[in-house]
């Protein structure tokens, strides 16, 4: 009897303990009602087509079988070339293309000597000298950043020259005479030394690029404004082995295009004669504008999209590859969590947000929404709409408008 009496008191205090947890517990629910936020911030978001594709352009390979010698191109990566201009010379041996170097840039001394021999005599500000070098400098920097190269050889030896006045200005105009006479002897001797083996010349006008891929006699303009979808597909898996002559090629002209087969459902997002902005993946290349040349009617659930380029930057001429987002539009506004969207009772989509200890509840305007977010029209003037980095409830119980939390 005693041991039965030791075990229901025990029992006795297993429930008054269970019970006191579990009255605690639903308290704390009651009491304690954690508001978790985050602020709404300003986004820029694109609507627009992921297509992984090719870029076309109308090339012919330039060939040169030289022999023995060190082959030196001439030309620049995208460089406008005329027919007939020499795009690579062979030197018979190392020695002699280092000296045809040291020549060339003697006579780019001479050149720039001449100028500042003319120029000088004339009335000289040195603070707008100074000024113009600076802006020479940051003119330099900027088209580096922009990958822009055409011109980066005209600013390089502006800065030079520039420099050079700066230096040469106030000196007796027969010591320009001496500098000038002695670097002319150099250069003929330098001149004299080296040996030119062979030239190779352009077959034709274009922009030169010293990439060959194979695909230079397969992809062309030809074939995507005529092939049906599964025959672009079938010449991009069909490329040449570049001869081993093949020292580069020539791009016809600044037109090129892009192009892609995609799924059917894809395409019915694109229109013949739109304009887009073509965004690569490749974050070193520069986004271009793009129009829609061709929609191929469906073959197996796929098309063949078609956009047209005319912008020649010099950093494409090695791009085949290639994923782009083409942009069907660019939505700017506040970003709202999908978690935080709340329907009024009148129907009006909004979100609550915590303002002094208190949740109010903003209506909000969805113009674009993506998986995790909603994008909002953003009025800054409208007070009483969400505002830019207003406190957006996502995580509360029993939320209505202006209660007080804690």
């Amino acid at each position: 009897m005693k041991q039965e009496g030791t075990v229901s008191r025990i029992i006795t205090v297993v429930l008054g303990l269970f019970l006191m947890a579990y009255i605690g517990y639903q308290a704390y629910r009651a009491l304690y009602n954690p508001v978790k936020t985050v602020s709404a911030v300003y986004t820029e978001v694109d609507d627009s087509v992921s297509l992984d594709g090719y870029v076309i352009r109308d090339e012919r390979i330039v060939s040169g079988n030289y022999g023995s010698g060190v082959l030196e191109m001439n030309m620049y990566e995208g460089e406008r070339v005329a027919n007939g201009s020499a795009v690579a010379v062979v030197y018979a041996d190392e020695a002699s293309a280092r000296r045809s170097h040291e020549a060339a840039e003697i006579s780019e001394q001479i050149d720039r000597m001449t100028t500042l021999y003319s120029q000088s005599g004339e009335s000289y500000d040195i603070d707008a000298a100074n000024d113009r070098i600076a802006e020479c400098a940051v003119s330099l920097v900027r088209m580096h950043q922009e990958g822009v190269s055409d011109t980066t050889d005209t600013a390089v030896e502006e800065l030079k020259l520039r420099t050079l006045l700066h230096e040469y200005i106030y000196r007796d105009k027969s010591e320009l005479l001496g500098v000038i006479e002695k670097l002319r002897e150099e250069k003929s001797k330098l001149g004299a030394a080296a040996s030119v083996k062979k030239r190779i010349y352009a077959p034709s006008a274009g922009y030169f690029s010293q990439y060959v891929d194979g695909y230079e006699g397969v992809l062309n303009s030809n074939l995507v404004l005529d092939a049906r979808p599964s025959e672009f597909s079938s010449a991009c898996d069909k490329y040449a082995i570049p001869d081993g002559n093949a020292m580069g090629k020539l791009i016809s002209t600044n037109k090129w295009y892009f192009a892609a087969v995609t799924d059917e459902s894809s395409s019915k997002r694109l229109s013949e004669g739109d304009y887009m902005t073509l965004k690569f993946q490749d974050k070193s290349l520069p986004q271009v504008q793009g129009e829609v040349v061709r929609i191929t009617e469906p073959e197996n659930g796929k098309v063949l999209v078609v956009f047209l380029c005319n912008t020649h930057i010099s950093s494409f001429t090695k791009v085949r590859k290639a994923t782009v987002q083409a942009v069907i539009k660019t939505y700017t506004g506040l970003k709202v969590p999908r978690e935080a969207l709340r329907v009024s009772d009148d129907g009006q989509n909004g979100v609550y947000c915590l303002i002094d200890s208190q949740v109010k509840f903003k209506p909000i305007e969805i113009i674009f929404e993506k998986d995790s977010y909603y994008v909002s029209a953003y009025d800054s003037s409208d007070t009483k709409s969400l505002l830019l980095y207003d406190e957006v409830v996502v995580s509360a119980k029993n939320l209505e408008n202006r209660k007080i939390v804690k």
